[in-house]
């Protein structure tokens, strides 16, 4: 019943085998598809649930290696003529990472490691290229807020992508999710320094 409302369900990083679901579409004359060349996906053909999940093949896609994300047109109206947005700015959502750099140790009361991605796969977009995508995104759209929609943020990487808008002179407000223990020295000391580093820019943390 579920496939009366969804064409084909996509599993795990979805870049690769979406792409490869439009391309299909984009070839098909068909009205149901066919998939069965395309990993990572659940659809309906022939009124059967095709199941094509070979873990074994699933590309771990860099976030370095992905293009900065495409707002375009998400900002306007229907006619493409006026901004429309929920608030006084755009907020521009970035997620930066795969899964959570905490996912080695696991939180007892987290889903993550067992749901977003395996021991092993966590991997982030560089500092220095998040700081170029929120100095483009600033410049095309007049905004300065960002949320970052990443599971958690670390200690090591806040500091590093603060050092990277501090080099370019970048003023912007950021909201985001981290660990308590990211503002403790490594004695157990909270870390003054550290907060006032990066509450230039992250002026909203939930912990």
């Amino acid at each position: 019943k579920l496939f009366r409302l969804v064409d084909v369900i996509v599993l795990n990083n979805g870049e690769t085998p979406l792409k490869e679901v439009l391309e299909t579409i984009s070839a098909s004359k068909d009205s149901f598809l066919d998939l069965k060349n395309v990993n990572q996906v659940i659809y309906l053909f022939d009124n059967k649930v095709k199941d094509n999940n070979r873990k074994e093949t699933i590309p771990n896609t860099h976030p370095n290696d992905l293009p900065r994300p495409d707002f375009e047109g998400i900002f306007l109206d229907l006619e493409d003529e006026k901004g429309v947005f929920w608030t006084p700015r755009p907020v521009i959502s970035l997620y930066t990472q795969r899964g959570c750099p905490f996912v080695e140790t696991g939180c007892e009361f987290c889903a993550i490691p067992s749901g977003n991605n395996v021991r092993g796969s966590a991997l982030a977009r560089s500092p220095k290229m998040v700081a170029e995508d929120i100095e483009f995104f600033q410049k095309k759209y007049q905004t300065a807020y960002f949320s970052f929609g990443n599971e958690t943020l670390g200690k090591f990487y806040l500091q590093r992508l603060c050092d990277e808008l501090e080099k370019r002179k970048i003023e912007a407000t950021i909201d985001g999710y981290t660990r308590t223990d990211t503002f403790y020295t490594n004695e157990k000391r909270i870390d003054m320094d550290f907060i006032k580093q990066i509450a230039k820019y992250f002026r909203f943390l939930q912990i």
